[in-house]
Parts: C-alpha cells; sequence; structure tokens
C-alpha cells in the first residue's frame, strides 16, 4: 500500500475574518466522572467539498454561540473567505439547527435546517439559499415530522443535501423512502422526483447522477452496496459476504467510480460496487509536529498481551518513518483507548490514554527513539496539547477518492489529506 497525509488547510482559533472561533465543551461524556477527569476539549467542526475541489467548514457551535459563519477555503487549502449566517435565523422565537449545507460554483450556500420554534411549539425544515455575502435569496418551510411525508411540501424528517459536479441541488428523503428531490436553484421548487426501490439512509452522491447506498437486506441478513442511477431511475446491487457485513457499519462517502469508503477497527478500505474491499491505511489519531513540516499518525495494535502503539511520521517529501511505542510495564496494560496526542519540539512523543469511568488517563511521554520517559496520571492540562482527529462519521471523500479529515490542535484547524495511491480513476 502506498498511502500519503497531507495538511491540505490550515485555518487559526480566532474571531477574525481569517480565523475559526474556538468552541469547547466539557469531556468526557461519561455517566461516572472523577473531579480529576473533568476537562475542556475542542468541540468538532464540519467540512463540505465541492465539484471545483474547494472545502467548506461550517465552525463549531455551542448552546451560547451559535455558529456565525460557513469558511470558504480553495483546492489550493487558501481560506478564501465566509458567508454570515446570522440572517438565516428563525423566522419566529426559537432555536435553528444547521442539518447540512452545500456550496455551489458561484458561492451561494444552500442550508437545510431544523427550526425550534416556540409561538406556536412546533418543529419546521427550512431550507434557503444564501449568497456567498449571506443575503437570503429564498427560503421554504414544511412541518418536521416522522409520521408523515410530502418531499414537495417539505414535510418530513430530512438530514442531507447533496449538490453533483454541475451544482444541481438534491434533497434526499432516504430517512422515509428511495425518494430524491432534485430542487430548483433558482425557485427552491422541487423540480424533479427521484425513486429507487432500495434506500438506506448511508446514502452518498456519486458522479453523474449515480447514488451509493451501504444497504442492509433484512431477508438474508446481510448488509451490501446499492447503486442508483437517477438518469434511467434504475438500481444495481451486490449482496456482501460475512467480512463485508463489519465493514459497512461506517460508511465514509464515494468517489466518482461510485466506489464506497468505509472505517473499521481504525482502517480505512475502499469498496467497489461489486463488494471487493481493498484496505488502505490504519489510523488512531493524527497531529502535527511542532515545526508543521511533518504529520505523525498513530494506531493502536495488540501484539500478544502487549499493547503497541505505531508511530508513523508523514514528511513533506513523501518520505515515511516508523516507530513502535511499546506499553509493556506501563499503565498501557490496562483498558481504554491510547492515541498519541502531542509531539514537541524535542521529538518527544506524548500519548494518552487508559480515560474509563472514573478513572483519569494517563500521560506518557516517550523520547524521540522511544524510550519511557515519564508516567503522568491524572494527567496534567491537555487543552494546549491535544491534537484530535475528529470522528469518521464526519469525514469527506472527493470524486478522486482522496479522504479529507478535520483535526483539531491548540493552533486551529487543519484539514487533513489521505490519498491512496492505488485509488480507481473517475469513470
Amino acid at each position: 500500500m502506498d498511502s500519503r497525509l497531507e495538511v491540505f488547510a490550515t485555518v487559526p482559533w480566532g474571531d477574525g475574518p481569517d480565523a475559526i472561533p474556538l468552541a469547547l465543551q466539557d469531556h468526557p461524556p461519561f455517566g461516572e466522572v472523577s473531579p480529576e477527569q473533568m476537562r475542556k476539549v475542542r468541540v468538532p467542526v464540519r467540512i463540505r467539498l465541492d465539484a471545483r475541489g474547494g472545502l467548506h467548514v461550517l465552525a463549531a457551535s455551542t448552546p451560547g454561540r451559535p455558529a456565525g459563519f460557513i469558511y470558504h477555503v480553495d483546492a489550493n487549502g487558501s481560506l478564501t473567505g465566509r458567508t454570515p449566517l446570522d440572517s438565516a435565523g428563525p423566522s419566529r422565537a426559537g432555536e435553528s439547527t444547521l442539518m447540512d449545507y452545500v456550496v455551489d460554483e458561484d458561492g451561494n450556500c444552500y442550508l437545510l435546517e431544523l427550526l425550534r420554534l416556540q409561538n406556536p411549539r412546533q418543529s419546521r425544515n427550512r431550507l434557503a439559499k444564501l449568497s456567498a455575502t449571506g443575503t437570503v435569496l429564498w427560503s421554504r418551510e414544511g412541518a418536521s415530522t416522522n409520521d408523515d411525508f410530502d418531499v414537495g411540501e417539505l414535510k418530513g424528517n430530512f438530514r442531507r443535501l447533496w449538490m453533483d459536479e454541475d451544482s444541481r441541488l438534491f434533497l434526499p428523503a432516504i430517512e422515509h423512502a428511495g425518494v430524491i428531490a432534485e430542487i430548483d436553484r433558482e425557485t427552491g421548487a422541487v423540480s424533479r422526483l427521484h425513486t429507487s426501490a432500495r434506500f438506506s439512509r448511508y446514502g452518498f452522491l456519486s458522479a453523474r447522477g449515480r447514488v451509493v447506498y451501504a444497504l442492509y437486506f433484512q431477508e438474508l441478513g446481510r448488509r451490501g452496496i446499492g447503486v442508483f442511477d437517477m438518469a434511467s431511475e434504475s438500481l444495481t446491487t451486490t449482496i456482501g459476504d460475512p467480512e463485508l457485513y463489519s465493514w459497512l457499519v461506517v460508511p465514509l462517502g464515494v468517489d466518482g467510480s461510485s466506489n464506497l469508503y468505509a472505517w473499521k477497527d481504525f482502517s480505512i478500505a475502499r469498496i467497489a460496487p461489486d463488494g471487493r474491499t481493498t484496505v488502505m491505511g490504519a489510523l488512531g489519531n493524527i497531529c502535527v509536529g511542532a515545526a508543521g513540516d511533518t504529520l505523525y499518525s498513530s494506531v493502536l495494535r495488540k501484539e500478544g498481551v502487549v499493547s503497541v502503539l505505531h508511530v508513523t511520521a508523514h514528511e513533506r517529501n513523501g518520505l515515511t518513518n516508523y516507530l513502535a511505542l511499546s506499553l509493556r510495564g506501563t499503565a498501557g496494560q490496562s483498558t481504554g483507548e491510547w492515541k498519541l496526542i502531542h509531539v514537541d519540539a524535542r521529538q518527544r512523543y506524548h500519548v494518552f490514554g487508559g480515560e474509563e469511568p472514573g478513572q483519569a488517563g494517563t500521560l506518557l511521554v516517550y523520547s524521540d527513539k522511544g524510550v519511557l520517559l515519564d508516567t503522568l496520571s491524572p494527567p496534567p492540562e491537555l487543552l494546549s496539547l491535544e491534537s484530535t482527529l475528529q470522528h469518521p462519521a464526519s469525514w469527506e471523500v472527493d470524486r478522486r477518492g482522496r479522504i479529507y479529515m478535520p483535526v483539531l490542535d491548540s493552533g486551529g484547524l487543519k484539514v487533513i489529506r489521505f490519498t491512496d495511491a492505488g485509488a480507481a480513476p473517475v469513470s
């Protein structure tokens, strides 16, 4: 396997036009928490790709601080602007949750929102178009409900928006039925409906009007792949073998050749429409070195009775170096997740793990040669050290099969791009 990690974009924390505001939340989310466990962590951001290779970031929000902008990053990884969301707030007193968003070739933003209104008390879906400067160009609403469904009236339960390489806008109703509504970008009205015989909430838009589903075949107790062609209204399915079943639990996205990408046990795989699976690599966490020119990835593996953290250094020139950090004789022999969270200017490796309900974690510090230097439990303040790779459900896949992963550290947001040399060309 020949894969590469690189920093695609870096945006610092801050309140200015060239920065993203930092939002914090309490951690850990256990029901049983000891006082020494309580700490702050960064709230995840949401990213979306466009057909031109650009990336768009929705800043994290908290109950007291809603997200105020969508930030735009071009195909070279440079921040080019932001679209304010203030004018898209609820039309009556209440709250708004941005369920999803996409951006077209002109920089217009399309928002799918869930409104929770107080007078009268009700939940509403809202689909809106904003110009690049934040002006509302149109807005439509419909009742949010699990019991009734009418995509023309925007009535139902909607979670995603899709946009293809021609900036066609789609509203999938895959929480209810195999219906995909094509939306007129100038008016917001439904212009056409497409219906698939099989569907699931794990659906992704590929190239040229193809939709790829991770399907569950209840009658067989198997999972598989479905490729729905909206032009011909035809569906092709592949029922997978038992091994494919577990791979399809956490699908990530699709490329332009309708290959599905998935995550399992810290590994990433590419799954062809016929079910053939290629494991591309393994990732547990990612951090950027102090000089900013080296990426470090780590993954925990069990070797006999010993846990070993495998660390890979990814240089800008494409070279890689490897180091194995043994947890033998340390707190690493306990249960829990362990990951590399920081590499400092002295090339020391900071590894954190062992955190459980009611039990604080441990910080292990290794030398550049992998010798254990220090064991700290409970650990010191971690916010200034910790680099966090967001959950795979927040990753994005482009048409070439490259995977974009948000990483949050003390300096800001890093979007990491994972490229596999064996990726299939776009068909």
